[in-house]
């Protein structure tokens, strides 16, 4: 899993900046009558000894790592119509947005920003299944949804970056598009939709 110091700065800065301008309640979940659950592992940590793990590839930080990870499959598990809360979010790009929260409500628990962020994404989760899709070669490659390419091509389409078809095939003409939001957003022209260039795209105007 990628850790967070491979974001470059630039990046790292829109997902905090969205974070900080979009954050909401989270929506209810599971609990007892009186509103009240059990939360177990990381969760119960608060908000800064989360910040103290940020950019270390640490036991710890592979704790929280993977307790956002676990919490997230089992809201996919439990949410009507959904396959996948996040969309095209990473684990990584997550944790940034958590990060951020977090610098507002240090002493919170760490699960409760984690609820925060992830009711953000409702607009971005999947409905459906959708296979998996290796875009670029080697170290750059990433692999996104199929639907989340659908939806690349319609954000480029809205924001005037491109004018072709809207589907699930990440053609030439959707890689130039791509450079050209990365170019805007300073960040180097690969044309492969990785998670800086996607909160580039779908949260910066």
């Amino acid at each position: 899993m990628p850790r967070l110091a491979t974001l470059s700065a630039h990046a790292k800065g829109l997902a905090l900046c969205a974070c900080l301008a979009f954050v909401a309640p989270s929506a209810a979940g599971f609990s007892d009558a009186d509103g009240r659950f059990a939360v177990k592992g990381a969760g119960n940590m608060a908000c800064s000894e989360f910040q103290e793990t940020l950019g270390e590839k640490s036991v710890q930080f592979g704790v929280y790592a993977g307790w956002v990870a676990g919490y997230v499959t089992g809201l996919n598990q439990a949410e009507t119509e959904t396959y996948d809360l996040m969309g095209w979010h990473s684990v990584t790009s997550l944790l940034l947005a958590v990060d951020a929260y977090c610098s507002r409500v240090e002493d919170r628990p760490f699960h409760q920003a984690v609820g925060q962020v992830v009711a953000l994404m409702g607009n971005d989760r999947l409905t459906a299944f959708s296979p998996s899709v290796t875009l670029g070669e080697g170290g750059e490659a990433v692999s996104v949804y199929a639907e989340t390419v659908r939806r690349i091509k319609q954000k480029l389409k809205q924001r005037g970056f491109y004018d072709g078809a809207v589907n699930t095939e990440y053609d030439a003409a959707t890689s130039e598009a791509i450079k050209a939001v990365q170019e805007q957003a300073q960040l180097r022209p690969t044309g492969l939709p990785d998670q800086p260039t996607l909160t580039a795209l779908f949260l910066v105007d």
